[in-house]
């Protein structure tokens, strides 16, 4: 069988909290750093697409309106975002206040520019949903989706009820490609012990978004300060990150690649610095990548 590596022109993504140099938090703001500076960060630094998380995408539609915040993107050289994340969504919300809202702002975005995916998580409580509860809620979500011509993307989460990519798939089910997906971050696989190639039977047509970042050989603090303050750049870790890219490759996965290096190494730096160390670091793993296709 030939021999292929990644296309020189894969697509970088900068992940929502690395582009905002901003620590992930439960009541996180606004980024204080401007937009405009943020997309010229990234773009120079030769990411194709930045993610927004809920609180800094909801102000800056308040800032600039929703035509605004499409023309500073896609005069930036920005071709897509990623929006995040959404969770709840199991749950009815009849009168808007618990996800539903949220969720429906971020589709009115695809009338404005795309959007790659909106990202979905699952329950951090001691008490979880159950898989059953979860599935029907995600099928709404991902017709939603799929007549807004984006994809609802579910994460599996080292702390979260949906730990593992097969857990995903079972929640994904039947919506995979018509509007929903599931985005796999090496990161929680490295966390969980997980074998980079152990992707719980997902194909490429189930696979909508790949992250990458690296793990130091033992958690610093807890697990929550491990996962937004001490990842690795992708090629500096001791997680076989070229073996998981391999493993989704092979699987038929041909998309963008999204970096997202949580690390207050990274936040200390200039935002333009930091986008530039993140891409380098992700460019040299995937240029290092030889993946095998039939």
């Amino acid at each position: 069988m030939p021999q292929h590596r990644w296309p020189a022109n894969v697509e970088l993504v900068a992940s929502s909290w690395m582009a905002e140099g901003a620590r992930p938090a439960a009541d996180a703001g606004p980024c204080p750093i401007p937009i405009e500076r943020r997309v010229a960060a990234a773009v120079a630094a030769g990411f194709a697409g930045i993610g927004l998380n809920r609180a800094d995408y909801e102000a800056l539609i308040a800032q600039h309106g929703a035509a605004g915040l499409a023309r500073v993107l896609g005069d930036g050289g920005v071709r897509h975002v990623e929006l995040e994340t959404v969770t709840g969504w199991w749950n009815d919300d009849p009168d808007g206040t618990c996800w539903r809202a949220a969720y429906d702002a971020m589709l009115s975005f695809c009338a404005h520019f795309p959007v790659r995916q909106i990202k979905l998580n699952g329950e951090f409580s001691a008490v979880p949903a159950s898989i059953e509860s979860m599935r029907a809620g995600f099928v709404r979500l991902a017709e939603s989706a799929a007549q807004a011509g984006t994809i609802a993307a579910l994460e599996p989460v080292a702390f979260s009820n949906v730990r593992n990519a097969a857990t995903a798939r079972l929640i994904v089910a039947n919506s995979a490609g018509h509007g929903g997906g599931v985005m796999l971050d090496c990161w929680h696989f490295a966390r969980r012990g997980i074998a980079p190639d152990d992707l719980g039977g997902l194909t490429g047509a189930e696979i909508c978004g790949v992250e990458i970042s690296n793990i130091a050989p033992d958690i610093v603090g807890s697990l929550f300060e491990d996962t937004v303050d001490h990842r690795r750049l992708p090629d500096e870790g001791v997680y076989d990150v070229a073996a998981f890219l391999r493993a989704v490759g092979d699987a038929g996965y041909a998309g963008p690649i999204g970096c997202e290096v949580l690390s207050i190494r990274l936040r200390e730096m200039p935002i333009e610095a930091a986008m530039q160390t993140a891409a380098d670091s992700a460019r040299r793993t995937l240029n290092a990548v030889a993946m095998v296709r039939t």
